[in-house]
């Protein structure tokens, strides 16, 4: 086989193993690590990164996947494909903190737990609202101070197990403001 069909070979045999995105003709660097990947998954200590007939053979008996399919954010395996997340991805317990950067009378840190329910977010302590499918959180708190309605708009965005954002405070508490942290228990 000449050089040319041998990287394309190489190449479509890597992409079925999951090793490499696509098949451009070109032996470059992104091949090599894909080469590499594979090599270190299966055990095998190569001689050369240079496609090779050997080579080829080895790639051909390896029966499906090799490497791990890693999806970007927003996107989840399902089966052997990556799939727009489904709101269920953020379900569960989540641990929420308010940090105060600004004066917000007695309290510079107040932590609670979340609910999240298929992007539905709902807690004992009077916190809801939405988890988007790409993770952006929208929430809002009610409460009563000294007789006066006050809350907070909280909004951020949650990535794997962890979110960040920012809170303002709203009539009684308008004055209150900060961020905010999230992990999943």
């Amino acid at each position: 086989m000449s050089a040319g069909e041998l990287t394309l070979i190489t190449q479509r045999e890597l992409v079925r193993v999951g090793c490499l995105e696509q098949v451009d003709g070109k032996w470059g660097s992104g091949s090599q690590k894909a080469l590499q990947a594979y090599a270190e998954r299966k055990g095998i200590k190569l001689a050369s990164l240079t496609p090779t007939e050997e080579l080829v053979n080895s790639l051909k008996a390896a029966g499906g996947r090799v490497c791990p399919l890693v999806c970007g954010n927003g996107m989840e395996v399902r089966g052997n494909r990556c799939v727009a997340a489904g709101l269920s991805v953020f379900n569960g317990v989540w641990k929420l903190t308010r940090h105060a950067t600004t004066d917000c009378g007695d309290w510079r840190e107040l932590s609670t737990s979340i609910l999240v329910n298929d992007g539905v977010v709902s807690s004992s302590s009077g916190l809801s609202g939405k988890v988007a499918r790409n993770g952006t959180i929208n929430m809002t708190l009610t409460f009563v101070h000294k007789g006066r309605k006050g809350g907070n708009i909280l909004t951020g965005m949650i990535k794997n197990d962890k979110g960040k954002g920012r809170f303002k405070g709203t009539g009684a508490g308008s004055g209150c403001s900060g961020t905010v942290t999230m992990s999943r228990m």
